[in-house]
């Protein structure tokens, strides 16, 4: 699909620690500025990470982390993703992805699949090499991170 970028090796990932003055400076006017004020993106609310892509674009990727709303167990859920059994916060294939989000919101957005060297503290400062998907904005990212966490919140396969 026109959406799906293709990147062919291990990619260096920043981690994000400022991510709300980041968001703030993107506000393009003072009704979003004024929006984005309700939004908490703390780092511990938030996991956001940045890569730059092979075409020179930076590319975001973001997971709630928050305990303010606790996860739902799975416990007696049927047919649950993989990627929720395994206790990821988000997918890391294209469609799973895809199934996380109506599929008209999925043909205007762009993925971005990448393999990772990750350290920080939710390594414990050790580097770990994982796959994750990128998105071409902050926003996007930000919105898939919420529907994957609705996503997990809520699933059944029945």
């Amino acid at each position: 699909a026109a959406n799906e970028k293709k990147e062919s090796e291990t990619a260096s990932v920043t981690v994000v620690p400022d991510q709300w003055k980041i968001y703030e400076e993107m506000a393009s006017d003072i009704n979003q500025q004024e929006m984005i004020k309700s939004v908490s993106l703390e780092p511990a609310q938030w996991r956001i990470y940045q890569v730059t892509g092979e075409d020179g674009n930076l590319w975001w990727s973001a997971a709630y982390i928050g305990a303010t709303v606790p996860l739902i167990s799975l416990e007696g859920r049927s047919r649950v993703p993989i990627w929720m059994e395994n206790q990821q916060s988000h997918p890391t294939k294209l469609q799973d992805a895809k199934k996380c989000i109506p599929p008209h919101v999925a043909l205007k957005t762009s993925f971005l699949p990448v393999t990772v060297n990750i350290s920080d503290h939710f390594t414990n400062n050790m580097i770990v090499t994982k796959e994750m998907i990128f998105y071409s904005s902050l926003e996007e990212a930000l919105r898939m991170g919420a529907a994957y966490w609705l996503e997990r919140q809520f699933v059944d396969g029945d």
